[in-house]
């Protein structure tokens, strides 16, 4: 697993190739889990819409339905379904996946983002660990590791407003 800690990484670098990623969070997903899904599926839309990107979650609490893009989460998945990528977010352990979790030990690469310090899926290929940061959508976390250029980071804060 390669650490990505204290480093910049760039999400262009990442998706590189890729035609097909898929984003999951942890199961009974919070409102840190589904922000962040959805933040970086509406950006992967967005900024690469020749990748077909597709966000796997248990169903959203109508609490956080006010959120865009929740009718677009799927909560099931074909078992049998390779993605070029698959980014675990907000969810330290694979298992906690849930019925996400073939799809990602199915996908060619993974990335797991979380707030946790002790977390980072420990199969993930490549891990970005929060430092003592309160959620994983927490600002500029995710803008800042993938090294989103400043113009975009304001597109980022404002897909959810």
């Amino acid at each position: 697993m390669e650490l990505m800690n204290n480093m910049k990484i760039v999400l262009g670098d990442i998706l590189k190739g890729k035609r097909r990623a898929a984003l999951g969070g942890h199961i009974r997903p919070d409102g840190d889990c589904i922000g962040s899904c959805l933040g970086l599926y509406m950006y992967l839309k967005e900024q690469y819409p020749e990748i077909e990107t597709d966000v796997y979650l248990e169903n959203v609490p109508e609490a956080f339905r006010m959120i865009s893009c929740t009718d677009e989460v799927k909560t099931q998945a074909d078992e049998d379904d390779v993605y070029d990528l698959f980014i675990c977010l907000d969810c330290g352990d694979q298992k906690r996946l849930g019925f996400a979790e073939k799809l990602f030990e199915n996908a060619k690469e993974t990335l797991c983002i979380d707030h946790h310090v002790s977390n980072g899926c420990s199969t993930a290929r490549r891990s970005v660990r929060g430092q003592r940061k309160r959620s994983t959508w927490e600002s500029p976390m995710i803008p800042a590791c993938f090294s989103i250029p400043a113009p975009r980071r304001r597109l980022w804060r404002s897909l959810l407003n």
